[in-house]
């Protein structure tokens, strides 16, 4: 059942695309599609010891569902709201804010379906302003990227100060250079062998 309610969000994501027709939109914005993409898998990334949330099925994979919003879900939320973002800026901060409340609203009943669950002292707050940022930045991202980067590593650096996310060094390397490292080892152990004459 759990497993039906996450696809059935993710249908309704796409059936609202099609209907909106949001692949007319202009190129630019699926540059922010992409920035929020990255986000999120830098959560995964850096939190993955101690995840902050996490969702939840009894009869699919959690890395299938993560995938699911990772790569439709969260882009398609996305991409939904700016294909009307208003121009004027009165009615920009009145769009977030209706944007952020009905997003928190349907997280809210998600969490108590159990479909999410926090950890570490997460909780609707949090998510909530999540949403208020992601919204805000996707748009933002259009205009200053360079400023929305800044803002995203310092947004970042608070979320891991204020739930205490331990850091590893090799973390900071990034997933591509510890996997070469992986390989080259194996090489640099035999050239050692070689040398000392014990395989030839």
């Amino acid at each position: 059942m759990m497993k039906q309610k996450h696809l059935g969000f993710i249908l309704i994501l796409i059936f609202v695309n099609v209907f909106l027709r949001t692949w007319r939109i202009p190129p630019r914005y699926y540059k922010s599609i992409a920035y929020v993409f990255f986000i999120n898998s830098c959560y995964y990334y850096l939190f993955k010891k101690k995840l902050l949330w996490d969702f939840n099925s009894a009869y699919s994979n959690t890395y299938v569902l993560r995938a699911l919003h990772l790569f439709i879900g969260t882009p398609l939320l996305v991409l939904t709201c700016l294909a009307y973002f208003p121009k004027k800026l009165s009615k920009q901060s009145i769009y977030i804010l209706t944007w952020t409340l009905g997003s928190t609203c349907i997280e809210y009943i998600a969490s108590k379906s159990k479909l999410i669950i926090y950890h570490n002292g997460w909780n609707i707050f949090w998510s909530c302003c999540i949403y208020f940022k992601m919204y805000t930045f996707s748009y933002l991202f259009q205009i200053k990227p360079i400023l929305t980067w800044g803002l995203s590593a310092i947004s970042l650096l608070f979320y891991m100060i204020r739930f205490q996310i331990p850091v590893e060094y090799r973390l900071l390397k990034g997933p591509i250079l510890i996997c070469l490292q992986r390989n080259i080892q194996p090489y640099t152990k035999v050239n050692r062998l070689i040398k000392k004459g014990i395989i030839t």
